[in-house]
């Protein structure tokens, strides 16, 4: 049970810290990526289940489930590893031009 909870006070401090970002990056438009974040969220929350079901009757095991988006997980850090320097790169010319409520930090 202590473990569960400690689970449960991290995934909701990382979801705090997601929809706490939003307004800070964009502020003119918080409602606007708070909704695309929340959007992307329900997305997920859809498709995990729906994934492992699919999973654990094909296979009788959860693991293809896991595999796949550990899989996914994966190719999405590569795509932020990957970008990070051109999304700085734009956020500080956006910066430079003297664009409104563009933050970038390093």
């Amino acid at each position: 049970i202590a473990v569960l909870i400690v689970l449960y006070v991290a995934f909701g401090l990382g979801n705090g810290a997601t929809f706490q970002l939003v307004p800070h990056r964009w502020a003119g438009r918080t409602g606007l990526l708070s909704g695309i974040v929340g959007a992307a969220g329900g997305i997920g929350g859809f498709y995990l289940p729906v994934v492992m079901g699919i999973a654990k009757e094909s296979t009788g095991s959860y693991q293809m489930g896991f595999a796949t988006f550990a899989v996914l997980a994966g190719l999405a850090f590569l795509a932020v590893v990957a970008l990070r320097r051109a999304w700085l790169g734009w956020s500080m010319r956006a910066h430079e031009s003297g664009a409104p409520h563009v933050h970038a930090t390093e």
